[in-house]
């Protein structure tokens, strides 16, 4: 296997830093501006060495090659040390007419564009089952490591996802970082109805961390090349869900800023979903009510309104206009 010189540094360097004493990670709040430290879990950090620990030995077994030159303007533009250890191997499987081993889907997509045959470590997984080197137990235990070390990009899979969530925190962590990336959200129904139950499993176990997954999921949907449109009522759809699942006592203020926080980059822009939000509950309620054969628009209103209750005046103010309109 080769490995370019630049990402063997890469590797060092991330060791040592790992290495070094640390009382936790500094946080600025994108809202506030303040900042505050985060203490840094003594299991986590342990686990951090222990992956790069082997990350570095396998790196060492690797036959390591400087970065060539390959010909290709749009590769070779590339270059440089905030590039080489991340496009490196692209522009060494390019020169040698290799095929690239990466678990950066934006990383394949550019070696796929120029020509450059590409897989993920999944798909090595894949074809070792198909020729029985590793069962599928095996695989599946792999790919939920995977999971846990943050690499690799996966559609959703219910039983997976809501078992590594009620493991610990730092399985929460990991699978709310999976479902910020676009392959969970390419099928969207299957997305939101896994994203449904998960979310309704952690307002049980672990409350706090319902709008970490408000935002990473709302993150995961923006980066579809899906339509404006489609992504604006995807949004608005998962956010109510997620409102009305948390109920009048939940922290509906924390689910808003997480979520406008997730949308605050998008390009283009998308306007606030508020109203769209309230339409979206509306609905749900007045649905509700007229299977049980007791249709009552009020009733309904009176619902949407007791969501918003603790919310900023100018969001109840847009709560109430949003519900007169749809009436």
């Amino acid at each position: 296997m080769l490995l370019t010189e630049h990402a063997y540094t890469d590797i060092i360097a991330a060791r040592d830093e790992i290495l070094l004493p640390t009382a936790g990670t500094w946080v600025v709040d994108p809202e506030t501006g303040q900042g505050h430290l985060v203490p840094l879990d003594p299991a986590m950090r342990s686990l951090h060495r222990s992956a790069i620990d082997a990350v570095f030995t396998l790196a060492g077994d690797c036959r390591r090659l400087a970065v060539p030159a390959t010909g290709s303007h749009d590769l070779d533009t590339l270059a440089g040390p905030e590039f080489d250890p991340w496009a490196g191997g692209l522009r060494l499987a390019s020169a040698r007419g290799s095929a690239l081993w990466a678990d950066d889907i934006a990383l394949r997509r550019l070696a796929r564009g120029a020509g450059i045959p590409a897989f993920p470590t999944l798909a090595l997984l894949d074809a070792y089952g198909q020729i029985g080197l590793i069962s599928a137990e095996q695989r599946e235990q792999a790919v939920r490591r995977l999971i846990c070390g943050y690499v690799g990009d996966f559609p959703p899979d219910d039983g997976r996802l809501r078992a590594l969530a009620a493991c610990d925190s730092n399985s929460r962590g990991a699978v709310c970082s999976a479902m910020a990336k676009p392959a969970f959200w390419s099928s969207p129904p299957s997305a939101i109805s896994l994203y449904g139950g998960l979310s309704s499993d952690l307002n049980a176990s672990s409350p706090e961390i319902v709008a970490d997954l408000l935002n990473v999921s709302i993150l995961g949907i923006t980066r579809i090349e899906f339509a404006p449109p489609l992504i604006e009522d995807l949004c608005a759809r998962l956010a109510a869900a997620t409102i009305n699942m948390t109920g009048p006592l939940g922290d509906v203020p924390r689910l808003l800023q997480a979520l406008r926080v997730a949308l605050k980059d998008t390009d283009p822009p998308i306007p606030d979903i508020l109203p769209v939000i309230v339409g979206h509950l509306m609905s749900a309620f007045q649905m509700a009510l007229t299977a049980r054969g007791a249709p009552d628009a009020s009733l309904a209103a009176d619902n949407v309104r007791a969501l918003f209750a603790r919310c900023a005046p100018d969001d109840q103010s847009t709560v109430r206009r949003a519900i007169l309109s749809s009436r």
